[in-house]
């Protein structure tokens, strides 16, 4: 059975939030010096691939820059959308220019691109290295924007000024006729770029809060950071299901170490009603049930209920089982309690010892 991840990677869940985009990788603008706004960096090319040559950025052209390299699977998978963009607004002001970095060897990009032959007919550059072993392109934009990865693609607006920054594979057709037509509203995207990188920032402080098991604190900033969104969105409730689910684990254990039953009773009352969003329900509701199993047995255990604790364990898989016993084996001091504790641990090693044999 595949685990609930208890760990996701918050910073681009905020974005999705916040932003309304899709993040599909670790692509996206950080915190970094050069945003939405901002007069686009010279183009620094160290050879043509194929196309006409860009040396500067004409008034009268719109340009789609899409930092990628031959290693790069994401990247690979974007070409297509990016050959259609391309094709679709040939001839319409808009330049596409897929610009090669981190290549170990750029002698493999040539021949890749003419196998790709018309998947892939849009202008190809490689970086100059003349004056970084990064690459000028690759120092000037890509690292200059914060982003950590690949591919990430610029649009740079008739006025020069980037107009959108992001995942090529999420950027809408209409952003891209907007600002061919000079009727994008820069004003705004700088104010939603700027939420973004707050977001960005709160999604940092809840990810440390939350690696650090202090729930309170995580819950209240992700309710800050929700704050006058409705509906919420899948993330924000898998999140705050997450952090309520680790909670009750944390208050589980503590309460178990302190013998009181009737408080973990109630405990896994409230986490058999923990909200999930739909598309993980089914595998979350399956976990929550095999913690809830177990901490049954545990209770059954502390409270001396023998007959309920083994009715219990037989819900578990045997070697599960005989990990609950032995974890209850660890917390007695009591001999007679431990004595019985063995005898149950005895039953159930018995219980699979068919099965080692069948298996050997």
């Amino acid at each position: 059975m595949k685990k609930i991840e208890l760990t996701k990677s918050i910073r681009l869940l905020f974005i999705v939030i916040l932003v309304g985009g899709v993040a599909t990788s670790t692509a996206e603008p950080g915190a970094g010096a050069l945003g939405i706004g901002d007069p686009a960096p010279a183009l620094q090319v160290g050879a043509w691939v194929q196309g006409e040559p860009v040396t500067e950025f004409a008034p009268d052209k719109v340009y789609l820059i899409e930092f990628w390299a031959t290693w790069c699977g994401p990247c690979l998978e974007s070409i297509p959308h990016l050959n259609e963009i391309a094709a679709a607004y040939d001839g319409k002001g808009l330049v596409v220019i897929g610009q090669n970095i981190s290549e170990p060897d750029e002698s493999r990009v040539k021949p890749f691109v003419e196998k790709m032959g018309d998947k892939m007919t849009y202008r190809v550059a490689l970086d100059d290295k003349l004056q970084t072993e990064k690459g000028a392109m690759a120092t000037t934009w890509l690292n200059a924007s914060g982003a950590s990865g690949i591919p990430l693609a610029f649009l740079v607006g008739k006025d020069g000024k980037i107009a959108w920054i992001g995942h090529p594979m999420v950027l809408e057709r209409t952003v891209i006729e907007k600002v061919l037509a000079g009727t994008f509203d820069l004003k705004k995207a700088v104010a939603d770029s700027q939420q973004t990188r707050g977001a960005l920032k709160l999604g940092d402080e809840i990810e440390l809060l939350y690696r650090a098991g202090r729930w309170d604190e995580a819950e209240a900033a992700l309710n800050q950071s929700a704050k006058g969104i409705s509906p919420e969105p899948s993330d924000i409730v898998l999140l705050r299901a997450r952090i309520g689910f680790q909670r009750m684990a944390m208050q589980l254990d503590q309460q178990i170490k302190s013998k009181k039953w009737d408080a973990a009773d109630a405990t896994l009352e409230k986490m058999s009603q923990i909200v999930f969003p739909d598309e993980h329900r089914e595998m979350a509701a399956e976990e929550i049930a095999t913690v809830v199993k177990k901490v049954r047995v545990m209770i059954s255990l502390g409270r001396g209920e023998w007959k309920a604790a083994a009715l219990h364990a037989k819900q578990l898989p045997p070697t599960e089982a005989i990990m609950v016993v032995q974890e209850a084996i660890s917390r007695s001091n009591d001999e007679s309690t431990l004595q019985k504790l063995r005898e149950m641990q005895e039953r159930l090693q018995a219980d699979i010892r068919p099965e080692q044999k069948s298996g050997q």
